[in-house]
């Protein structure tokens, strides 16, 4: 009984965790998408978590190709990615 618990509670644990990413991943995405072209700091300040955290969650969703970088380093901006923005918008649309 004892390891079917601690199973159930990683379990628990991991879909929370699985989940508060997701949503905060489309907080993220929702202000690229309402203020195109902001950078990494105008995002930390609209979402309010770390510039680590933002980086973070900025750098997954260029891997799921929903946003898109234009410039380098101190000069990035970020931007919907043409290919997957209108999915992505419906998405959050749906969950309001």
């Amino acid at each position: 009984m004892f390891i079917s618990e601690g199973v159930n509670e990683g379990l628990i644990e991991g879909v929370t965790k699985g989940i508060q990413l997701e949503l905060e991943l489309e907080r993220v995405f929702s202000v690229i998408l309402d203020k195109p072209g902001v950078n990494a700091s105008e995002v930390t300040g609209e979402i309010g978590k770390s510039l680590a955290t933002t980086e973070r969650y900025i750098s997954l969703l260029r891997q799921l190709g929903t946003i898109e970088r234009k410039g380098v380093a101190r000069t990035s901006r970020y931007f919907p990615s043409s290919r997957k923005a209108e999915k992505m918008k419906r998405i959050t649309n749906n969950r309001s």
